[in-house]
């Protein structure tokens, strides 16, 4: 599937509407007309409230975190009277905070607040670094793909989520129009096994998974597969978040 193909899709939305479709219980009651175009409605329009004017504030900072300086692209819907639910967005391997542009806009618009780091900046440098100029892009793979450095993007995510926090707490504008109890991670490429890792995914020879964020639900686009001991079976048993993945080939849901 093009990376395009889903700029129009509220994604949080999609990811709730994916599992509530995905229900196999015989015994589940078909939802009412009245029901499916409420969700209809919803799926249109995301959290955008009426009074809001429908536009979105774009800001990028720079945040002294852990001794560094971290890199935050923001998208905020203008203020109404609903505090937004959080997307929190990795680029993939080689793209800068600023990737992504489409898919963060089309959440934005449909009312998310939307964030955008990338986490290591050996991630963001990873096509200008010794290892692709000399074409060993295997083991560069193989070296931004570590267990080590998931690790330390998901302590990356967890100074971020802190440092939000307080600010949300303080009631600071603009991030009091931010829901932090309505969080979903998204990612693209390594950004969507780092988002993987974060709601339970096991790493390569790790028993248990790391600490996660206080996420509702997980996007993972046109990920790829680091397989834990014991498979994915085993990789994948502590997950208990709605997860949607796309591919190139096929769309992968599964819900808790």
């Amino acid at each position: 599937m093009p990376r395009h193909s889903l700029a129009n899709v509220p994604a949080v939305v999609l990811a709730a509407l994916l599992c509530a479709c995905a229900s196999r219980d015989p015994d589940r009651v078909a939802p009412s007309r009245a029901d499916e175009a409420a969700l209809r409605s919803f799926a249109a329009r995301g959290y955008a409230t009426q009074d809001s004017s429908g536009g979105t504030m774009l800001t990028r900072q720079t945040w002294w975190l852990g001794g560094r300086e971290q890199v935050l692209h923001w998208m905020l819907p203008r203020a109404g009277s609903v505090a937004a639910p959080l997307v929190i967005y990795l680029p993939g391997l080689g793209e800068s905070a600023g990737a992504g542009a489409r898919w963060r806009q089309a959440w934005a618009s449909a009312g998310y607040a939307v964030l955008s780091l990338q986490p290591l900046e050996a991630d963001e440098a990873a096509f200008r670094s010794e290892l692709a100029r000399t074409g060993e892009f295997r083991d560069l793979a193989r070296q931004r793909f570590a267990a080590d450095e998931a690790r330390r993007r998901l302590r990356v995510l967890a100074e971020v989520h802190d440092e939000l926090q307080r600010r949300v707490g303080g009631g600071e504008t603009p991030w009091r129009q931010i829901d932090l109890t309505r969080l979903a991670l998204a990612g693209y490429d390594i950004g969507a096994w780092t988002a993987m890792v974060a709601a339970g995914e096991r790493l390569p020879g790790s028993a248990a998974p790391m600490p996660a964020l206080p996420l509702r639900a997980v996007i993972a686009l046109s990920p790829h597969a680091v397989v834990a001991d014991g498979g994915f079976a085993t990789g994948w048993q502590d997950i208990r978040l709605p997860v949607l993945s796309i591919d190139n080939m096929q769309i992968i849901h599964r819900c808790a």
